[in-house]
């Protein structure tokens, strides 16, 4: 079973090419992860209509805050959807390779 970053895959370690494919593939994943952990977390605080216009920075620093939050959630694991797309696309790519 290889490891990067939390994205768990069995299998044999990828060579060179395959590597780099690998690494860019988990990458995404993970990204796409994130965006979609902030995205929840943003609606799980919704909109607060007290806040005047100078509350601005409050804003702010809540959407940094949920940014950052949902990053390093993603990047050590998540909820799993950054695996799931991994397994998915590395057996979709094995498919096409072998002509199955």
């Amino acid at each position: 079973m290889t490891s990067v970053a939390g994205v768990h895959t069995s299998g044999p370690v990828p060579a060179n090419e395959d590597a780099v494919k690998h690494h860019k593939l988990v990458d995404a994943a993970q990204q796409f992860e994130a965006i979609f952990l902030q995205e929840m977390l943003k609606s799980s605080f919704g909109s607060d209509e007290s806040q005047t216009e100078s509350d601005g920075a409050n804003g702010t620093m809540k959407s940094l805050g949920v940014e950052s939050m949902s990053k390093a959630v993603a990047t050590a694991g998540g909820f799993g959807v950054a695996r799931q797309i991994v397994a998915k696309v590395e057996a979709e790519n094995q498919k096409l390779e072998t002509g199955k």
